[in-house]
């Protein structure tokens, strides 16, 4: 049954990919090149690779189109994509050079002190997460550590100052970006954003004002943390696998969408 839907997923997105009109990671081009490269080894079907290449030839060229910033349809989660392919050898390349320009955007954007548009609250913590991506196993520079300083300094006056609600899944992002940054350095200041960030995420839960997620786009963004978190756990089982596939069965017009769920079920 996993191998079917599977197959169904991959032969949907593979006719299909011209009405996917973004270049984002969680329901853009980006998140289904992610997935075709994995049902490629999966299946050892190279038809779906050499399409996953197409699209990363032109996601490659489009970058500096690419307005928006925020992990879930910007540059942070494009380029988060990028280095996973990288670092699980489906694409080869310096990642260095291929990540230059998006490097140069993001980080600049930090060093600005202008890290999050008041919007992106309620998303993830995209340029936390994709500085955890581009410098992990890394000995940090001077100059990104003092970029991480940064962004250590943005969270603690968002904890402090901001008094709007703040999702579960953005707290859960930041807590994620902490508690997986090797930097020792700022240990004190970690310590103390991972407890405020615990308090806020015990309040909403006993408050019970985070939403529900029903939908296929709230259920595709809460898989995606499982796959940035490896939270098998928590969401995925039996009874998902069985959501899942009833959302695949009824939703096949949300093509995006479609690749997160498929990428579910190849890693878990």
């Amino acid at each position: 049954m996993k191998d079917i839907l599977l197959q169904k997923i991959a032969n949907t997105l593979l006719v299909n990919i011209q009405n996917i009109d973004n270049w984002g990671l969680f329901n853009g081009r980006m998140g289904v090149a992610v997935f075709l490269y994995h049902y490629a080894r999966h299946s050892g079907i190279s038809i779906y690779s050499d399409v996953a290449d197409d699209l990363m030839d032109s996601i490659s060229n489009s970058l500096s189109s690419v307005g928006a910033v925020d992990f879930e349809t910007g540059l942070t989660g494009i380029g988060w994509g990028i280095q996973h392919l990288l670092d699980n050898k489906f694409v080869e390349g310096d990642a260095d050079d291929i990540l230059s320009e998006v490097d140069e955007y993001v980080f600049k954007n930090i060093s600005k002190e202008n890290l999050l548009p008041f919007s992106s609250k309620n998303h993830l913590f995209g340029h936390g997460l994709y500085f955890l991506s581009r410098e992990k196993n890394r000995v940090l520079s001077k100059e990104k550590a003092k970029i991480l300083k940064k962004v250590l300094n943005i969270i603690d006056d968002i904890l402090e100052c901001d008094n709007s609600h703040l999702s579960i899944k953005f707290l859960n992002s930041i807590l994620f970006f902490i508690e997986l940054s090797t930097d020792k350095k700022y240990a004190k200041q970690k310590q103390d954003i991972v407890e405020k960030v615990r308090n806020r995420i015990s309040a909403i839960k006993l408050n019970h004002t985070e939403k529900v997620h029903t939908s296929l786009e709230d259920y595709s963004k809460l898989l995606w943390q499982n796959i940035l978190y490896f939270d098998t756990q928590t969401h995925f089982d039996k009874e998902n696998f069985n959501l899942m596939k009833s959302m695949v069965e009824e939703t096949f017009e949300d093509f995006g969408k479609l690749s997160v769920v498929g990428l579910n079920l190849l890693l878990y």
